[in-house]
């Protein structure tokens, strides 16, 4: 501004060197010049802005102008409390030409900003998918500590999106010493569309500070990853070849050409085969493999670990996926029915109730043949139903017995433990007996309370289509009633009318269920109630028990003491029993930590499928570590024609998905940690970790914790990289005899493939996406969110300033250098204007 007023001073001083003087001669000039004065006096006026205005312009243009959004405005010299969120998710790993990867640039972006800052700010270094070493939100006083922390941060196999960074920067907000004016956001990353969901960001915006968005993103990326990897059935056997299936998925402009697939079983190569893929394409790829049956024991799972690569492309980290395959000899299933596998006779046309079931799930394939090589089917009556039958029993099917009788408290038991019930009507079933001696106000094997009289009439006393009963297709959400690419209405038909069979589903009997939101209520009440009282007796158990080991200690015990501890133990073994031999297959659970009140509510009977008469025909309740299902009818075509249509398939989906709940859960998606039941104490446990690159698995030890009453285990955590986990056990001390690991259990993790979808939001969408969610936010009630933080996004290549996080028109700087150059051409046309309009003196 004072170098643009030195043409005005310029001006007023050449008015000053000319000296008036009065001369006779020029009156005859000043009638030629009058006439010119005012266009020459004007012309000046117009020189004198251009140049005042060029100068002020290039002024400008240097200090590189801004205009602030709000009049909630940070001081330039103020310290700040920032929390730096640094995207670390899968698509991070994303490499550029050069081999520079999005996370790369984001950390020397980050840096760039903290650069900025005023002195004695205070920085929150946050990954946003979290870490291996785990997070802290504590604040760094010192940028060259938080630049440390960021260069410290790696890509992990794990989606984040920035409503959960935001909540993250809040927490490092909550111990602040700075006023919430002087928090700042700044988050860093590539921001693909499915981190921004749209719905979070409203209810974010109430609360939110100053925001700073500073963009990675490539603009056209292309990817190729491996999207799913199955096993069918969820399981293999050892003697029939296995189909793993792979999902392969491409997104980019151009197609995907001689794109190498492979099958490793155990980190060695089986199949290979060359596949193309269009953007946009899905792939389906199959591999047949037969596992080998060494070392495979009736009954127990092995794992056998498998994986699916692709050749390499920018983002590496998603061509491979891992799958744990529970490969098994002979899972033992229990049918329960009226007969048994005695009273059973195909010559006389005698069937158990629970024959089709059986003939779906474990096929005849000859007539020597019992059944297949993966289920092995025990056919039983109630009477031959014992604890020993149960121990190895995968899954429990009773149907159309007349009562449960003295099994209740058996297969309570056996629920509690993890195990799988299946009960269905049919057959002698009464429902009267069934509600006295099952339902016992929740504390039985029922799902609900049943009504003591059957509903509708058996096949031979039909008189009319009005006494026929169907399955209601409003009521069939649950996947065991979808059919893969089957529009939705022809899934009404599949329910409704004759299939390919040619049978119409319906049904002529079922027993009613007593369900209703008075009765849930109070389940919900009586079930807390109870959880309660059993967590307090674990308490006073665990009490006594360190009682007597205290006494123990000094001197033997008493026999009172002796016959206290016998006690305890019948105690805890009825309140805990734990005599499944397949229970320690599983992922622990610390339900001990859950509140009873949420226990309560898991366990609330859910209805799975409703009728055409408002009854429900399939219900489910969690019991313990298990679940109970009950069908309301039957499963022969005595008390409907299910099992004659394409619709009794669901049964066999159900019965094979309470199976394969029970094997081993080994494969894992985006997880903090994975919990192993362990039987010996005093053994040690160690985690190996994938490999990193070509460097080797590494090591850490696992310590035994306690889980519940009686039950420890150990827990491998912040569980962030994908690959083939494994536990393992040694006995002897660390490099001593007898340190050779015993036992292994291998997990694999994979991460979200929603991470491979390459979209980025870009500065366009993300203004469209903030219009949009704020006028969602503010058409909310008074008492909704309201939009009042501005949110700025840097682009790549603009560089980052601190005001960049509270300001708006960085570029301006541009524009005023362009209006400086029409300044100048400006005055050269106003100067040489005036010679174009010359004309030569004449003689006159």
């Amino acid at each position: 501004m004072a170098a643009a007023t030195a043409p005005l001073i310029i001006h007023l001083l050449n008015r000053r060197r000319f000296k008036v003087v009065n001369w006779a001669a020029m009156d005859f000039l000043k009638e030629a010049v009058q006439r010119n004065r005012r266009v020459l006096h004007l012309r000046d006026l117009l020189l004198l802005l251009l140049r005042t205005a060029a100068l002020l312009f290039f002024g400008w243009a240097l200090s590189r102008p801004f205009f602030q959004n709000s009049g909630d405005n940070l001081a330039p010299n103020q310290p700040l409390h920032v929390a730096l969120v640094v995207d670390n998710s899968l698509s991070m790993g994303y490499q550029r030409s050069l081999g520079t990867r999005h996370l790369d640039e984001a950390k020397t972006r980050a840096q760039e900003f903290l650069e900025t800052l005023p002195e004695r700010s205070l920085v929150a270094v946050i990954p946003l998918c979290g870490s291996e070493y785990g997070n802290t939100r504590d604040s760094y006083r010192n940028v060259n500590d938080a630049i440390e922390a960021i260069d410290r941060i790696d890509t992990v196999d794990r989606r984040g999106t920035v409503s959960q960074g935001i909540a993250l920067a809040l927490e490092a907000f909550s111990a602040s010493e700075l006023p919430e004016s002087a928090h700042l956001i700044a988050l860093v990353s590539d921001n693909q569309t499915t981190n921004w969901p749209r719905g979070d960001l409203q209810e974010r915006f109430a609360n939110l500070p100053k925001m700073v968005v500073i963009d990675v993103a490539t603009k056209e990326p292309t990817n190729t990853w491996v999207e799913e990897v199955s096993v069918n059935d969820g399981v293999a056997d050892v003697q029939t070849p296995a189909t793993i299936l792979a999902k392969i998925r491409h997104e980019g402009k151009d197609a995907r050409k001689d794109l190498q697939v492979t099958l490793a079983i155990n980190g060695e190569i089986k199949d290979s085969r060359k596949v193309e893929l269009q953007p946009g394409q899905t792939l389906e790829v199959p591999f047949q493999y037969r596992f080998e049956p060494e070392d495979r024991v009736p009954g127990l799972v092995n794992s056998v670990k498998a994986s699916v690569a692709l050749s390499p492309d920018s983002l590496p980290a998603d061509d491979v996926r891992h799958l744990i395959v529970p490969v098994v000899a002979e899972l033992p299933v229990i049918f329960v029915d009226q007969l048994g596998a005695r009273g059973e006779d195909p010559k006389t046309n005698r069937y158990g109730e629970t024959y089709h079931l059986r003939r779906l799930l474990a096929p005849k394939t000859s007539s020597t043949t019992e059944t297949a090589q993966l289920l092995k089917i025990q056919h039983l009556t109630l009477d031959e139903l014992t604890r020993d039958a149960l121990r190895e029993a995968r899954l429990v099917v009773i149907a159309g017995v007349a009562e449960p009788g003295d099994a209740v408290p058996l297969l309570r038991e056996y629920v509690q433990q993890g195990g799988p019930l299946l009960i269905a009507a049919g057959g002698n079933f009464d429902p009267a007996q069934w509600q006295e001696q099952a339902w016992k106000e929740g504390r039985g094997i029922l799902p609900a309370p049943l009504a003591p009289q059957l509903v509708g009439k058996l096949a031979d006393e039909i008189t009319s289509a009005a006494d026929l009963i169907t399955m209601n297709p409003d009521t069939l959400s649950h996947g065991y009633f979808q059919f893969p690419d089957t529009p939705q209405a022809e899934h009404r038909r599949i329910y409704t009318s004759p299939g390919m069979s040619g049978v119409s589903p319906v049904i002529f009997k079922v027993v009613e269920s007593k369900i209703d939101n008075e009765f849930l209520t109070k389940l919900l009440s009586d079930e807390t109630k109870r959880l309660t009282a059993q967590r307090a007796d674990f308490a006073e158990l665990a009490k006594q028990e360190a009682d007597l080991l205290s006494k123990e200690k000094n001197a033997p015990l008493s026999g009172s003491d002796a016959e206290l501890r016998e006690r305890q133990r019948n105690r805890r073994a009825e309140l805990e029993p734990n005599w499944l031999t397949w229970r320690a297959e599983r992922a622990a659970t610390a339900s001990d930590q859950t509140p009873p009140e949420k226990l309560a509510e898991l366990g609330q009977p859910r209805v799975l499928a409703g009728l055409s008469n408002k009854l429900p025909l399939i219900l489910e309740r969690n019991i313990g570590h298990g679940s109970v299902t009950f069908i309301g009818t039957g499963l022969l075509p005595k008390w409907n024609m299910l099992p004659l249509s394409d619709v009794f398939v669901v049964f066999e989906r159900i019965a094979r998905s309470k199976i394969e709940g029970t094997l081993p859960q080994r494969n894992l998606s985006q997880v903090d940690q994975f919990t192993l039941s362990v039987s010996d104490n005093l053994a040690r446990y160690t985690l190996q970790r994938p490999a990193a690159g070509d460097g080797e698995p590494r090591e850490e030890p696992l310590a035994v914790e306690a889980l519940g009453p009686e039950e420890y285990g150990v827990i491998a955590r912040n569980i962030t990289q994908r690959g083939v986990y494994r536990i393992l056990t040694r006995r002897g001390a660390a490099g001593g005899i007898g340190n050779e690991v015993i036992e292994t259990v291998s997990f694999a993790v994979n991460g979200p493939s929603e991470e491979s979808i390459l979209a980025p939001l870009g500065k366009q969408g993300f203004e469209t996406l903030i219009d949009k969610s704020a006028s969602a936010a503010t058409a909310t009630p008074a008492t909704g969110p309201t939009v009042k933080a501005p949110i700025v996004w840097l682009e790549r290549g603009v560089p980052i300033s601190l005001e960049g996080a509270t300001v708006w028109g960085q570029n301006l700087w541009w524009w005023l250098a362009l209006a400086v150059l029409l300044c100048l051409m400006a005055e050269m046309m106003v100067l040489f204007w005036p010679s174009r309009s010359q004309r030569p003196v004449g003689n006159s």
